[in-house]
């Protein structure tokens, strides 16, 4: 819910656009664990939750049918959108750093720009069912934490 994270541009984008068919599941890192609240934005429900142990994330990603990182600050891994499109989960993410760096537009996911919220907006609004229910064919690169040790290792030693 951090600014850098893009919170304020998720908000702003929801709230001012018709997002009737789109709840959304957001991750307040300052309530305990278990709680929740809800909140409305324009025309979407919107349930905070608080974070999930790291044993348990798949039951989170489990939840969710697109997950939306519109981060302003150059992220220099993105963990959050590599472990959705793991899942097959469709990514919305911003252009700023490797965040973004593995989605495939319109095929996985969507790169957006983070300058202002139409962007953001114009992905949600064509986000639909039809357009991310084949999640199994949706390539990825990276299907197994030991895909991600590879990766690492050799960017280690590249070093």
């Amino acid at each position: 819910m951090s600014h850098h994270k893009g919170y304020h541009l998720l908000k702003s984008a929801v709230s001012n656009g018709d997002f009737s068919h789109i709840s959304l599941l957001i991750v307040d890192h300052s309530i305990e664990e278990g709680e929740k609240y809800c909140s409305r934005w324009g025309s979407s429900d919107v349930e905070f939750i608080s974070k999930y142990r790291q044993s348990s994330i798949e039951e989170l990603y489990a939840r969710l049918d697109i997950l939306v990182a519109p981060s302003i600050w150059p992220e220099s891994f993105g963990l959050v959108t590599r472990e959705a499109l793991s899942c097959g989960i469709w990514v919305i993410a911003s252009d700023r750093g490797a965040i973004g760096k593995d989605i495939i537009d319109d095929l996985n996911g969507m790169t957006i720009s983070v300058e202002d919220e139409r962007e953001l907006q114009q992905a949600l609004s064509i986000a639909t069912f039809e357009r991310i229910r084949n999640r199994s064919q949706m390539p990825y690169n990276y299907s197994s934490p030991k895909d991600y040790i590879s990766l690492l290792d050799r960017i280690y030693k590249e070093i």
